[in-house]
């Protein structure tokens, strides 16, 4: 009988082994894919969770930058420094003080004597010495002049034309004479005082009685008859070759609107719109052909002609970018370096120079500019956009002012000027009715014009006249 050899199940096992392996490898490498997705999902959410961290961290830091911005402007901050030098007159500095009245000024004479001692109440003897003292007052005679004026008419026997003889004293249909007037507007514009104030010292010191609705409607009166004038000084205004402008906030009814200023060394005009828009001084300047000096308010990019925009505005943007938390060397080194060039610049235009030299110039510094803006150099962020901002965007409105022995770098004319409107408006709140801005607005550029061009309402009383 023949035995079988038992067979070898060796190979059967391995074959089983690796089967099952290969199942288990299957499954590792789908639990693998699957969690190869998960992390791939889980490291876009991170990504993004990231990115809105940063854009949060950024805003957080523009919110601070704003609110130091806004600080700065509402509260005054700490300027006294440890080793700051006194206060007052230095040392060596000659003396000044008020001059005394002349001799033939002199309308008194009083002498001041004492009959007891005021310590214990005895009778005084003769007096040792004396000396003088100027003393000036104001003498306040509250009195009205109060003249009659008989107005003749006639008729014409030619064309039949009635009409009737006229006075210059007379002020359309008010009334008050050109003194009150005068007194009026000085209290109103010049001091802005309020209208109940303005009564209280017409009453006090000029021994007047007026309403509050005589006075809104003198205001009313001499914006009419400063209309015609108003009219030939804006005309003027824009034939001029400089012009520099503003705009502030003003309120009408409670609502928000825009006084707009426009001015140059001799006039002032003031316009007051519901729209700090583009359209105002597209309509205002629409035939103008002169060098506009602004700041960097975007209304004005519409105007045609050239513009300089205000290296003052520029520096001192440049100078918060630096205030930063996260601010980089690189934007002290930038705003150092248009500082430098600010300066630079303004030394030059100051002196005399021809026409052809000043264009020469003009396109030296200009171009240096936009070479400085296109440097490889400025890799920081904020560096990237505080030029992007200021020198591209601003890039032909840089140096225009070296081409005009007259025109300034910055607008600081326009920024001192618009003060007394704001003042204006801290102390009236605004106007009631869209009638009173405009008189408002009339009677400031009047009153504004007369300072620049050296009057004095109470003592030359140009009120009316052909002054202006």
């Amino acid at each position: 009988m023949k035995i079988r050899k038992p067979k070898d199940k060796t190979a059967t096992i391995y074959y089983f082994e690796l089967k099952r392996l290969g199942k288990l490898l299957g499954q590792a490498e789908r639990a693998r894919k699957k969690s190869e997705k998960e992390n791939e999902k889980l490291r876009k959410e991170l990504d993004k969770a990231k990115e809105k961290l940063k854009k949060q961290d950024e805003e957080i830091d523009n919110l601070k930058n704003c609110r130091k911005s806004y600080a700065n402007m509402i509260f005054k901050g700490k300027t006294k420094k440890v080793n700051s030098p006194k206060r007052g007159q230095k040392k060596g500095h000659p003396v000044v003080s008020r001059s005394k009245p002349k001799e033939e000024f002199i309308q008194e004479e009083i002498d001041v004597k004492l009959s007891h001692c005021p310590g214990c109440g005895e009778e005084m003897g003769g007096c040792r010495r004396s000396y003088e003292r100027r003393i000036e007052d104001i003498i306040i005679q509250p009195r009205i002049e109060i003249k009659r004026y008989w107005i003749y008419q006639y008729e014409c026997q030619h064309c039949g034309i009635s009409c009737s003889g006229k006075s210059k004293d007379i002020i359309g249909q008010s009334p008050f004479g050109k003194t009150i007037f005068a007194t009026v507007l000085f209290y109103k514009y010049r001091m802005k005082t309020s209208i109940g104030k303005i009564i209280e010292a017409l009453r006090e010191i000029h021994g007047l009685e007026i309403s509050k609705g005589g006075i809104q409607n003198l205001l009313y009166q001499a914006s009419v008859q400063f209309g015609a004038k108003y009219e030939q000084l804006k005309q003027k205004l824009i034939d001029g070759e400089i012009i520099y402008a503003d705009e502030t906030t003003w309120r009408i009814n409670g609502e928000k609107w825009w006084t707009w200023l426009w001015c140059n060394d001799e006039i002032v005009i003031y316009t007051t719109e519901n729209s700090r828009g583009q359209g105002i001084p597209q309509k205002m300047l629409k035939t103008f052909k002169g060098l506009l000096n602004r700041d960097g308010c975007d209304s004005y990019h519409i105007v045609g002609g050239e513009q300089q925009i205000c290296w003052v505005h520029m520096s001192r943007k440049a100078h918060e970018y630096c205030e930063r938390e996260k601010s980089s060397k690189q934007m002290v080194l930038l705003k150092d370096t248009l500082k430098r060039i600010y300066h630079r610049m303004n030394k030059w235009h100051k002196k005399k120079h021809s026409a052809k030299a000043r264009l020469k110039y003009h396109n030296r510094q200009k171009n240096m500019l936009i070479k400085l803006s296109q440097r490889k150099f400025w890799r920081a962020k904020d560096v990237k956009t505080f030029i992007k901002e200021w020198l591209v965007q601003h890039k032909n409105r840089l140096t225009p002012f070296l081409k005009y022995p007259k025109a300034r770098p910055e607008n600081n004319e326009a920024e001192r000027v618009i003060r007394g409107m704001v003042d204006l408006r801290k102390s009236t709140g605004g106007s009631k009715s869209e009638i009173g801005a405009k008189a408002t607005d009339i009677n400031m550029s009047i009153i504004e014009t007369w300072l620049k061009q050296g009057f004095s309402i109470m003592q030359d009383l140009p009120v009316f006249g052909t002054n202006v």
